[in-house]
């Protein structure tokens, strides 16, 4: 199989997807072309955030700048992830990294038991109910929507990726972008090409689970790394 015929399908945006293309091990970048073609337009929202928290939450990435932005910079950050963190202290943020995911976030913050109130920053779709867990533990949090999350159908170069005979791997790492993909593999019809999804969890997994023509891996951590490991695998 030639180099043309096996593909890395990014459907992240475009800075995350070249962040996630940065991550590969050069022997599998070496034998894949890659496309990127994002299911999801990271859209800021106008806010002016009330004053009076005593620390932020962040749950992805995308909420760094507006926390940066909207004068909560200088509170406490407390992070899903160590790519959100990281991207948080490079900002100038006194960022925290409490767990990989949501769950992990609420009960490290509980046993932590930070000043209040606290504000997460947030899109307009997410999971995990974080504020509404956290406020009836004793943690008041409050939600501030700083993005939306727009959904687009696959580029015509990923579309002809899944219809000619070939290999197709295909990353992804949230429920609303999983759900998104189904929904676009579905209205294809006919894929030609060996199509191998790599998921960052079995929840990003379960809107696939319908589709019998994909070849579903999961990853053994909610990590980046993880998932790098089982797309290669």
């Amino acid at each position: 199989m030639s180099y043309a015929d096996r593909t890395l399908l990014m459907t992240r945006p475009l800075d995350a997807s070249e962040r996630f293309w940065a991550q590969v091990p050069d022997r599998f970048r070496s034998r894949y072309r890659k496309i990127i073609s994002p299911l999801i337009e990271i859209v800021s929202l106008p806010v002016s955030p009330p004053g009076g928290f005593r620390g932020t939450i962040v749950t992805s990435s995308n909420a760094v700048s507006a926390v940066a932005r909207d004068g909560l910079a200088k509170l406490p950050c407390f992070c899903v992830g160590r790519a959100t963190a990281a991207a948080a202290q490079a900002s100038g943020i006194p960022a925290l990294y409490v767990g990989e995911t949501a769950d992990a976030l609420v009960h490290g913050l509980i046993d932590l038991a930070p000043d209040t109130p606290l504000v997460h920053v947030r899109g307009t779709h997410t999971r995990g109910d974080v504020s509404g867990r956290l406020t009836p533990a004793g943690l008041w949090t409050e939600d501030l929507i700083v993005y939306d999350q727009k959904l687009h159908p696959l580029t015509e170069p990923a579309v002809a990726a899944l219809t000619v005979l070939g290999t197709v791997a295909a990353p992804l790492l949230s429920p609303r972008t999983a759900t998104q993909f189904a929904h676009e593999i579905q209205r294809l019809g006919t894929m030609r090409a060996q199509v191998i999804v790599s998921c960052l969890s079995p929840t990003v997994a379960a809107p696939l689970a319908a589709i019998s023509a994909l070849e579903i891996r999961i990853s053994d951590r909610p990590t980046v790394e993880s998932l790098i490991e089982v797309m290669q695998s």
